[in-house]
C-alpha cells in the first residue's frame, strides 16, 4: 500500500468513527459503548481473576520452558514489557516473551518502519529480520502472549477485549482510542479471531473493536474464548 493510499484509508476510518458516534448522539444518546451491567461492573472482573489465574497456573510450564529457550537461543532477557494504552487511556506495561534480537533496530529499514508507525499501522512483514528463529515459533503459536495472563490477573487487561494499542498507533486516531478505551483491553477478541489475515489494518481493527465495545456480554466473551483455541491452533495470519 502506497503512502497516499494509507492516508486515504486513515481518513476513511476517521470518518467512519465520526459517523458512528454521531448516530449514537442522534438516537437520544443511545450509544451503548461502556454500558453498565452486572457483568461489566463485577462479573467480567471475576472471570478475569479466576479464569486468568487458572490459565496462568496451567501455562506456567510452557512459559518457563519458552523463557529458557529464549535465553539460550539468543542474547538478552526472556521477557520484556512494552507501554500500551489501556482502559480509560491509562498507560499500562504489557508483558510478553521476547521474540526479537536485541539489536533488532539494526536489522530493518527504519524509514519503512517509521512510515508505518506514523500512520498508526503495525509493521508486521511476513519475513521479519528482527525476529529470532524461536521468536517466529512463539509468535506463530501465540506463546509470546502468555505472560499477559499476569496483566489480566493484576487488572490491567481482560481475557477478552480490544488489543492494547502501542502509543504510536493511538496518536493518529484519537477518536478511535476514546471509544476503545471505554473497555479493558484483552488478550483475545473479535479482531484477533476473525481478522487474522488482516491484522495490520487499523480499519479492520476499528470495526471489530467498536462492535465488541458496544455489545460485549458474558455469552460473547465465553464464545470468543472458545473460538480462540482453534484460531491459535491454525496459526493463520500469526507472524
Amino acid at each position: 500500500m502506497t503512502k497516499s493510499e494509507t492516508q486515504k484509508k486513515n481518513r476513511d476510518v476517521r470518518e467512519e468513527v465520526r459517523q458512528y458516534v454521531e448516530r449514537g448522539r442522534q438516537s437520544d444518546n443511545n450509544l451503548k459503548l461502556g454500558k453498565e451491567s452486572f457483568y461489566s461492573c463485577f462479573g467480567k472482573r471475576m472471570v478475569d481473576i479466576f479464569g486468568g489465574g487458572i490459565l496462568l497456573i496451567l501455562a506456567s510450564p510452557v512459559i518457563l520452558a519458552a523463557w529458557i529457550i529464549v535465553r539460550i537461543s539468543s542474547p538478552g532477557p526472556g521477557f520484556f514489557s512494552q507501554k500500551r494504552v489501556g482502559h480509560k487511556k491509562k498507560i499500562i506495561c504489557v508483558f510478553k516473551m521476547r521474540s526479537m534480537y536485541i539489536d533488532h533496530a539494526n536489522r530493518v529499514n527504519l524509514k519503512e518502519v517509521n512510515e508505518h508507525q506514523a500512520n498508526g499501522l503495525l509493521y508486521k512483514p511476513e519475513v521479519d529480520p528482527r525476529v529470532t528463529p524461536f521468536g517466529q515459533f512463539i509468535r506463530k503459536t501465540s506463546i509470546d502472549e502468555l505472560p499477559q495472563l499476569w496483566n489480566v490477573v493484576k487488572g490491567d487487561m481482560s481475557l477478552v477485549g480490544p488489543r492494547p494499542l502501542m502509543l504510536h498507533m493511538v496518536k493518529p486516531f484519537p477518536e478511535i482510542n476514546s471509544l476503545r478505551a471505554l473497555v479493558k483491553p484483552g488478550i483475545t477478541g473479535e479482531w484477533q479471531i476473525s481478522a487474522r489475515d488482516d491484522n495490520t489494518s487499523i480499519e479492520s481493527m476499528t470495526r471489530y473493536d467498536l462492535h465488541y465495545a458496544e455489545n460485549y456480554s458474558f455469552k460473547m466473551d465465553m464464545l470468543l474464548l472458545i473460538k480462540t483455541i482453534p484460531a491459535v491452533l491454525k496459526t493463520r495470519g500469526a507472524h
